[in-house]
């Protein structure tokens, strides 16, 4: 895993997780989003699972609710926008 460059986001990031139990991440391909949520995982600050969205998306599909209920608290979903249709339907 590549070094994680210190821009500030990290301790503010850090404070919002400790203010609410979901906080969305996002930003432009390769700036570091999951290397930042795998830092914060290794460190014990979150503490649930590493979801790659694309791994679960048919048991998401099929049962939304439930299979984000099932995800315990200090959980990060990598995405990779094939969630937006699942977890936030319009």
């Amino acid at each position: 895993m590549s070094a994680l460059l210190s821009r500030g986001v990290e301790p503010r990031l850090r404070g919002l997780l400790a203010q609410h139990p979901v906080v969305v991440v996002e930003g432009a391909r390769a700036v570091g989003k999951t290397t930042l949520a795998q830092t914060l995982l290794d460190d014990g600050t979150l503490t649930g699972r590493y979801v790659v969205m694309d791994r679960e998306l048919d048991i998401a599909r099929a049962d939304p609710d439930g299979w984000l209920a099932s995800l315990p608290n200090g959980s990060v979903i990598d995405e990779k926008h094939s969630c937006y249709p699942v977890c936030c339907p319009q």
